[in-house]
C-alpha cells in the first residue's frame, strides 16, 4: 500500500498510513518477563493516536495503550476491544493487505525496540525476527 493511500477499519476515522507523528515511545519489562516496546503514532488525518507494541515475537496495533496504560484507560482486561491488528512474526507474513496500513508503524517500533532491547542485553543480544518484518535500515545489517 502507498503512502497516499486512505484507510479505514471497522469504526476507525479515516487515516493516510504514511502520515503520522511519533508521541511517545517506551519501553521494557511488562512484569511477565517480556520486554515490550511501545510507540504512539498520532495520525493527524485521523485526529487520533494509535499504539504499535512489538517484542522479538508479536505486533499488535491498538486505539489505547493497553501495554503501560499510560493513557490512564484500565485496558489491561479488555485490550481485545480495541485491537485494530495483530502479527506474529513467525507464521504472518508482512505482505497482506491487513498489515499494509500498520507496516511502516510497526516496522519505526520494530527499530525502536530493537535498538532498545540490544542497548539493554549489549552483547548477549540474539534477534529472531524474520527478515520481511525488519525496517529497511536493519535489513542491510542482514547475516
Amino acid at each position: 500500500m502507498s503512502d497516499d493511500v486512505i484507510y479505514n477499519a471497522a469504526n476507525f476515522p479515516v487515516f493516510n498510513p504514511g502520515n503520522f507523528e511519533i508521541r511517545r515511545q517506551i519501553y521494557g519489562n511488562t512484569g511477565g518477563h517480556c520486554m515490550v516496546g511501545t510507540v504512539e503514532f498520532y495520525l493527524p488525518d485521523a485526529a487520533d493516536s494509535v499504539w504499535v507494541n512489538c517484542n522479538d515475537e508479536t505486533a499488535a496495533v491498538y486505539t489505547i495503550d493497553t501495554v503501560w496504560n499510560e493513557d490512564g484507560s484500565g485496558s489491561y482486561e479488555n485490550s481485545e476491544d480495541y485491537l485494530l491488528y495483530a502479527a506474529t512474526f513467525d507464521t504472518d507474513s508482512p505482505d497482506t493487505a491487513s498489515a499494509a496500513p500498520w507496516l511502516k508503524m510497526i516496522k519505526e517500533t520494530l527499530a525502536y525496540t530493537i535498538e532498545q532491547e540490544a542497548a539493554y542485553f549489549q552483547e548477549q543480544c540474539n534477534f529472531s525476527i524474520p527478515v520481511a518484518w525488519l525496517p529497511d535500515s536493519l535489513r542491510a545489517h542482514e547475516a
